[in-house]
């Protein structure tokens, strides 16, 4: 085991018991805001209580990776329909806009889904 892995264990660890802590239960997903390391979907996957992670940018659909020998969910993180265009130039001038994309998005989406599986996720659904 790489000698980081404790620490990284360790801020899983502790990032899960505070999100119990403030909202009453555990995440369900994982996503690593600034990049995973090489270790990071491996020790979501060993910590055991994940359904899924998002540390992933390289489809739009959903898919599973094999982690050792137990199937893993990716989701990847969509970098087009998030609320980061407002902390970033030329990204959204009102939640307007915000919305206005999330819904026209949805709509292609929705329309697309009738042949073929689409990138809009409920966790619940799992």
């Amino acid at each position: 085991m790489p000698a980081n892995c404790g620490g990284e264990r360790e801020h899983i660890r502790r990032a899960v018991e505070s999100l119990r802590r403030l909202t009453g239960e555990r995440p369900f997903g994982w996503y690593c805001r600034y990049a995973p390391s090489e270790n990071t979907r491996r020790l979501v996957v060993e910590e055991g209580g994940f359904l899924y992670d998002s540390d992933a940018y390289n489809d739009d659909l959903p898919y599973w990776v094999q982690v050792g020998d137990k199937p893993h969910l990716v989701i990847p993180y969509n970098l087009d329909l998030n609320d980061g265009k407002f902390a970033t130039a030329p990204g959204y001038g009102s939640a307007d806009d915000f919305a206005k994309t999330l819904i026209e998005s949805f709509d292609v989406l929705y329309e697309e889904g009738a042949g073929a599986a689409r990138s809009l996720f409920d966790r619940h659904a799992l």
